[in-house]
């Protein structure tokens, strides 16, 4: 766990790096926001992309310390790989955004170009998504991860067989979504695409949690 530790400092570290070298040869007003079809929509200062290594240290900060608060190595393990995925994710949209701005010229710019960080992002999201399918089932009952309601911590059989339903639920979820990802091309149909399938995976997760306890409540 150490090592995977210090490859999410290091990571973070050359995110840092990365973002800061690009920064420096950037003119004084840089792209900084897109809107949903991919547009350059705002313009400011370049050192507005530190936001991106930025949010990646801060994930670090609060989820390892999370981490340390788990009794159960695999919960822990879960918790470490959820943060290198966050701070991967993070490090890669600072490095794409900073990219583009370094290389922003008005009259050329596509909004096609910007809809390639959107793929990047889900498929990072759908990938993680995949991670936390094969890691929900052997999550033990607790108040930190897993799925939490109040069906599933007022049974150990309600919680194993509401995280075991999650685990494929997220697994389907993040393989459609990687596959939406690399097929759709326009930012705004991927990003309603996609958000409506982690909206669905999360309602039949709550749905299926209730509907666990109430027949756990039949059979008693």
């Amino acid at each position: 766990m150490k090592k995977l530790i210090a490859v999410i400092f290091l990571l973070i570290a050359l995110s840092f790096a990365a973002v800061g070298i690009m920064i420096s040869y950037m003119p004084p007003e840089v792209p900084i926001h897109y809107n949903a079809l991919g547009e350059v929509d705002n313009m400011g200062s370049p050192y507005t992309y530190l936001i991106f290594p930025g949010f990646s240290a801060l994930s670090a900060l609060i989820l390892i310390p999370v981490s340390k608060t788990c009794t159960k190595p695999e919960e822990k393990k879960t918790v470490h790989y959820v943060t290198l995925f966050t701070v991967l994710l993070f490090a890669a949209m600072g490095i794409f955004f900073s990219y583009r701005a370094l290389t922003f010229a008005p009259d050329s710019a596509s909004p096609e170009a910007s809809g390639n960080i959107f793929k990047l992002t889900f498929i990072i999201l759908g990938l993680l998504l995949v991670y936390l399918g094969t890691q929900m089932p052997k999550i033990r009952q607790n108040h930190l991860i897993g799925v939490r309601t109040k069906w599933t911590l007022s049974s150990e059989s309600v919680w194993q067989k509401s995280n075991r339903f999650t685990g494929i639920g997220c697994i389907v979820c993040g393989l459609i979504m990687i596959i939406c990802s690399a097929l759709i091309s326009a930012p705004l149909a991927l990003l309603i695409v996609n958000s409506a399938l982690v909206i669905l995976c999360a309602a039949a997760s709550f749905i299926a949690s209730y509907m666990y306890y109430k027949k756990e409540q039949q059979d008693s």
